[in-house]
C-alpha cells in the first residue's frame, strides 16, 4: 500500500506573481484545467504533482478527504500523499518565493506516518 505523509499548509501568495505561476496555483488547488504552460520547476515533473492536492488518500482505516482551498491568493490544504519523490519538498521549494508571508513564519507541517513528530514548514 505504501507510506503516507500528511501535509497541512496555510499561507498567502503575493498578488503580483507571474501569470504562469497563478495559473499553476489555480490548477493545483482550484480544479482549473491544466495550463498549456506550467512553471519550469522540478516539482511539475513529479509523478504525483498534478493530483496531490486533488485526490483523497486511503490510509487503511478510512478515506481521508482532500481539504484544500485557494481563494483570494490564500491556500489552505490538508492532504495525505505518498511522498516518494519528495513532492512536498519540491512544492514548498517552488511556492516559497511566491509567498506573501513574513520570512520565518510557520506556514504548516508535514508528518510521515512512522515519524514521532511533524516537521514544521516555514516561509
Amino acid at each position: 500500500m505504501g507510506m503516507y505523509t500528511k501535509l497541512f499548509l496555510d499561507c498567502s501568495f503575493r498578488s503580483d506573481i507571474p501569470e504562469v505561476e497563478m495559473r499553476a496555483l489555480e490548477y493545483l488547488f482550484d480544479g482549473a484545467d491544466k495550463p498549456e504552460i506550467l512553471p519550469s520547476h522540478p516539482f511539475f515533473s513529479k509523478n504525483r504533482a498534478h493530483y496531490m492536492f486533488q485526490s483523497p488518500a486511503y490510509t487503511g482505516a478510512a478515506v481521508t478527504v482532500k481539504l484544500s482551498d485557494y481563494y483570494d491568493n490564500h491556500v489552505t490544504a490538508h492532504i495525505e500523499v505518498k511522498n516518494y519523490e519528495d513532492e512536498i519538498e519540491a512544492f514548498i521549494d517552488w511556492a516559497r518565493p511566491l509567498l506573501n508571508e513574513e520570512e520565518g513564519r510557520c506556514i504548516g507541517w508535514k508528518w510521515f506516518e512512522e515519524a514521532d513528530n511533524p516537521t514544521l514548514i516555514y516561509a
